[in-house]
């Protein structure tokens, strides 16, 4: 269900307030990007990581507890990444609350001023709980290895 409520953005949020809505619904029940491909009903949904930050740089732990914005280096990743939307139709671009996401998807909605850009908290990434802001453990790794490898039976302590 949609909520039409304008968001408050800050600059480092949004390109633009008026463009700003918030979803209520899940992920699973929200379509996060799509381009009309044809005049038919085919469409097109990219999926886009946010750019470095400086935690991700120096290899810290960086989930949800920790809202970074994007460093020198990000902001050139996302400005790189816009080119590649420069002759795409996009309509909805959708970001996490996470200033990362919304900085990163800046400079491809600015490409785009008719595009909906629509804030998901649905998107968040995870907390890493206690290991937010240190190294990755050894145990983290080992968890994302087997990520890699498709078993997600894994798990750490949190708390």
């Amino acid at each position: 269900m949609q909520n039409n409520a304008t968001a408050k953005p800050t600059a480092a949020t949004s390109p633009s307030t008026s463009r700003v809505t918030t979803e209520a619904t899940t992920a699973t029940n929200t379509t996060i990007a799509t381009t009309n491909t044809s005049a038919t009903t085919t469409k097109r949904v990219y999926l886009i990581r946010h750019g470095e930050t400086d935690a991700n740089a120096a290899g810290l732990m960086q989930g949800s507890g920790i809202d970074l914005p994007l460093s020198a280096k990000g902001r050139e990743q996302a400005a790189a990444l816009s080119t590649r939307f420069a002759t795409v139709a996009v309509h909805v671009i959708v970001v996490s609350s996470l200033q990362r996401t919304s900085e990163t998807a800046a400079p491809i909605a600015s490409l785009h001023p008719n595009a909906r850009i629509v804030q998901l908290a649905d998107l968040v990434e995870l907390s890493w709980g206690v290991h937010e802001g240190k190294p990755a453990s050894s145990s983290i790794a080992n968890l994302w290895k087997s990520w890699d490898n498709g078993d997600f039976s894994g798990s750490i302590l949190f708390s």
